[in-house]
């Protein structure tokens, strides 16, 4: 899996620099693509369990959980799925 790939301060030959371009040549992505996949790491646990139980709201794919802020309850709002 792609996110477990990175580590913050290292690049691929054991010289600090910016990961994501090393992760890019690599797997032959863009940076946008390597940041979005990183984004799927930060979503809050309820979140993914919805998903893969199949009980988010019609139309919301995958796609509208990448670039979401880390912090969970932001996530929720973000998405109309704060608790009530």
């Amino acid at each position: 899996m792609l996110a477990g790939k990175l580590h913050p301060n290292l690049r691929a030959d054991g010289s600090k620099g910016r990961t994501e371009q090393v992760l890019c040549g690599r797997e032959q992505c863009s940076v946008r693509n390597v940041n979005r996949t990183l984004s799927f790491a930060f979503l809050a646990p309820d979140l993914v369990k919805a998903a893969i139980d199949g009980r988010l709201p019609h139309g919301m794919g995958v796609t509208r959980f990448a670039d979401l802020p880390a912090e969970w309850s932001r996530q929720r709002r973000i998405l109309g799925l704060a608790p009530r």
